[in-house]
């Protein structure tokens, strides 16, 4: 249950709250109503006052808080004199309890304020030892003359009756489990320069090539599928053994991937994984007949990106992945096998990664 206050104050033997209020005021105010409630007749202080008290608060605090409220008795704490009435103080933590001439009353104060503990001790032995006297009421005056009748007011019109506006009906929700996970839904567009080498195979030189990749993300925080693809620029390379003419290699992939990713404050980790299908369009150049051949090769598609979100849609990305086909397809140049496709690809995207949901 919320707090909305904090009890300070004392309580009496029977366990009654005090009203909240600053300490000092309370206790004085409660100690009033109290004694003065329950006092006997107004008698004369008494002479000699012994304080016990150790802890919170000490019996030199009691001292000299008692002091200007009983001037004409004499407090101590030490030995006293003969007679004296004693005062104890005995902290108990939280709470502390006086004792005083017969009288006894228990304070909670978890704050343990040593000086509000002496004061609130001090009224309380001052009024349960010269309790105020209760003032005589005051004798009504006897009217000198009748008093003139009065006019009884003219009655009013009845108030109208209060009326209660019917609670709004309260819209629910279209969708259900649904609309829950539309709004967790999360769409993503990734834009970026790619570069892509192919390491040598066989007789087969390194091949470069470059361009410009897009990729559309859709699903959770934490898993998304992804699907794209890149525009490529075509390699041209000359075969070994070729004493005229060179090859020309143009590629588009696409892939479809399942990725895992993981964000911690703006930094994404993320890993994927899927199939590739890659357009491939080898033709012949400086040939006295140039031939040229289409295929479509699949193969699988793996990578990691790391993401740094600059707010809540924009992201700078890199990513590194690879292309594996799980065959090479020959280059034939004057009926003679002359090279051979890649099998590997190893790509590098630099880019910025847009939240579009």
């Amino acid at each position: 249950m919320p707090q909305i206050g904090a009890r300070r104050g004392g309580s009496d033997k029977m366990g009654a709250p005090m009203a909240p209020a600053a300490h000092r005021t309370l206790v004085a105010q409660a100690l009033l109503a109290l004694v003065g409630v329950a006092a006997p007749a107004r008698g004369a202080p008494p002479a000699a006052v012994r304080v016990i008290a150790a802890g919170c608060p000490g019996a030199g605090e009691v001292v000299a808080a008692l002091a200007p409220l009983l001037p004409s008795t004499l407090a101590s704490a030490g030995a006293g004199v003969p007679g004296a009435v004693e005062l104890r103080v005995i902290d108990r933590g939280a709470s502390y309890r006086v004792e005083v001439a017969g009288a006894a009353r228990d304070f909670p104060d978890e704050a343990r304020r040593c000086s509000d503990r002496a004061r609130a001790a001090a009224v309380f032995a001052t009024l349960t030892l010269d309790p105020p006297a209760l003032a005589a009421p005051p004798t009504p005056p006897t009217p000198s003359a009748p008093p003139s009748p009065t006019v009884p007011p003219a009655p009013t019109a009845p108030a109208p009756p209060i009326a209660f506006a019917a609670p709004a009906p309260v819209a629910r929700e279209r969708g259900g489990g649904a609309g829950r996970w539309l709004r967790a839904l999360r769409v993503e567009l990734e834009l970026g320069g790619r570069f892509e080498v192919a390491p040598p195979a066989g007789s087969s030189t390194v091949l470069l090539d470059g361009g410009g990749a897009l990729h559309l993300a859709v699903g959770t925080a934490h898993l998304a599928l992804v699907v794209g693809g890149a525009g490529l620029a075509p390699a041209s390379f000359r075969p070994p053994g070729l004493a005229a003419g060179s090859a020309r290699l143009l590629r588009a992939p696409f892939d479809l991937d399942l990725r895992a990713s993981l964000r911690r404050s703006r930094i994404e980790l993320s890993v994927e994984a899927g199939l590739a299908i890659t357009v491939l369009a080898a033709s012949g150049e400086g040939f006295a007949t140039n031939l040229g051949q289409t295929i479509a090769d699949v193969g699988v598609h793996a990578g990691l990106l790391v993401r740094v979100w600059l707010g809540g849609r924009l992201a700078p990305y890199f990513a590194l992945d690879a292309l594996g086909s799980p065959r090479s397809y020959p280059l034939v140049a004057s009926g003679a096998v002359v090279d051979s496709t890649p099998r590997l690809w190893i790509g590098a995207t630099l880019g910025l990664a847009i939240k579009l949901h």
